[in-house]
């Protein structure tokens, strides 16, 4: 990774937020930049990047890349100096919860930069976006003007395209899936050495801390879970639990939670904490050797579904609602959050366990990346 020089051209600026220890973020950045390598072998490229571990540790890419920082002073000297810009998806355009300044930081950002490129005649293009829901005055005034400066808008889900839709911009917009879905499917799917061991993955999150500032809240919650799976422990005492950190390593993070489940399950031995440390390859192989996914992270239950495995998905966002309707994933895998207690969390787990069939997605993940590899086209 390299500081860009003061005089260097770009074929491509992708503006993403990678670098800042999120799996799904890395993820979407490593899927983008392989794409285009593969395509365009001597293509310039520049990226924002939180911290440079993203791509150093990883051997998906074989070269040098440029780097910046996330500023929009910074990225709009880039924009000037490249030739094609693209914003890269997760979910930066919603407005869950009550964070309501933290929302308009983010709007006003992505609402500059891609006014700046558009009046520099490089409107960006929006790939791989989950969008919605937006319900805020302010938001949707904010995210119909970026819709506008952007040339086009790639969306993973249906209620994306249907929230893009109903701002008026249809004519734009182009549904396909996660970016992250090739990627994944390529180099885990077909992979034949991985052994399966009697282990559940789980992940979880600080959902109410982040979106309502109610840090009680989560702490019940941990307790619930936790009294879920000492029953559950006791029922299987074979049974191993790796509690997965899909995010780590800023005030969001979910370490915390998992170091106090592990702390009330501590006189259990079959525990293993697992935290996104910036090795994608590691992070993954040890999700895949696990036979089922419990868990709140839409890309802890995209890798399960594109990895074969039965899921029961706890939604934390909206987005995870969409992803399990798009992978026809029946309802009752679908826990919402506000009605758990430790009964039915132990109750859906132990029927996992015993009739793991009914948490199997219907939609062939073939069938979703191939979808997915479209997205890629407009790049």
């Amino acid at each position: 990774m390299k500081n860009p020089a003061k005089d260097t051209k770009f074929d491509f600026l992708l503006v993403g937020h990678f670098g800042y220890y999120n799996i799904g973020d890395d993820l979407i950045g490593v899927s983008i930049i392989k794409d285009i390598m593969q395509k365009y072998p001597l293509a310039e490229i520049v990226l924002t990047v939180g911290k440079k571990y993203h791509l150093n540790c990883n051997s998906f890419l074989k070269r040098p890349l440029h780097q910046s920082n996330f500023s929009p002073l910074s990225i709009s000297r880039l924009i000037n100096r490249s030739d094609k810009f693209i914003i890269a998806g997760g979910t930066h355009f919603h407005d869950t919860g009550n964070a309501h300044l933290r929302y308009i930081k983010i709007f006003l950002f992505f609402l500059f930069i891609s006014a700046y490129g558009s009046i520099l005649g490089k409107p960006p293009i929006l790939l791989g976006h989950g969008i919605g829901p937006i319900s805020r005055i302010w938001n949707i005034f904010f995210t119909r003007i970026i819709f506008r400066f952007s040339s086009l808008i790639v969306v993973r889900d249906r209620d994306s395209f249907e929230t893009v839709r109903g701002l008026g911009f249809e004519y734009k917009c182009i549904q396909k899936f996660d970016l992250t879905a090739p990627l994944l499917y390529d180099l885990y799917s077909r992979r034949k050495d991985i052994l399966k061991t009697y282990t559940l993955a789980i992940s979880l999150a600080p959902v109410y801390s982040i979106f309502y500032n109610d840090i009680i809240r989560d702490k019940l919650f941990i307790k619930e879970f936790s009294v879920a799976l000492r029953d559950i422990l006791n029922v299987y005492p074979t049974l191993n639990i790796k509690l997965f950190g899909f995010w780590s390593g800023n005030e969001y993070s979910e370490s915390d939670w998992i170091e106090d489940l592990s702390d009330s399950l501590k006189d259990y031995g079959q525990l293993k904490a697992i935290f996104y440390d910036g090795n994608i390859g590691y992070f993954l192989n040890e999700l895949q050797c696990c036979f089922a996914f419990v868990g709140m992270q839409y890309h802890g239950a995209l890798i399960s579904y594109l990895l074969g495995l039965p899921i029961i998905i706890i939604p934390y966002q909206e987005k995870c609602k969409s992803l399990a309707r798009e992978i026809m994933l029946d309802d009752s895998a679908v826990l919402e959050l506000d009605n758990l207690n430790s009964e039915l969390i132990f109750k859906k787990i132990n029927d996992l366990l015993s009739n793991s069939s009914k948490y199997m997605p219907k939609r062939s993940p073939k069938n979703m990346v191939d979808l997915s590899k479209e997205s890629f086209d407009y790049i």
